[in-house]
């Protein structure tokens, strides 16, 4: 996890964003910050209240096209933003 946007994330006051995609990316970056793996988990984002249908809509291209990676195991259903994204890509999601 790339720690500038793992503090940038840290920043964010929940109160202030305006859609599910930032509750999604802010949620997904903290919970795949905590996790030994790097992935989050499908469960821990139902537990969050975070809709896989808004990490879907952060792939879009017109919703900045982020590459959320999704990784099916035995064990389960595992998410986690790209770790190669910058910073700046990130905060693109904050901007409208």
């Amino acid at each position: 996890m790339n720690t500038d946007i793992l503090n940038f994330v840290t920043r964010v006051n929940r109160r202030t964003l305006t859609n599910n995609r930032q509750r999604s990316l802010v949620s997904l970056v903290k919970l795949q910050s905590k996790s030994p793996t790097g992935w989050a988990t499908l469960s821990d984002l139902r537990k969050a209240h975070i809709p896989v249908v808004s990490l879907r809509d952060l792939r879009r291209e017109k919703y900045e096209g982020l590459s959320i990676e999704c990784q099916r195991t035995e064990d389960g259903v595992f998410y986690r933003l790209n770790p190669r994204h910058s910073l700046t890509t990130i905060q693109r999601v904050f901007q409208n």
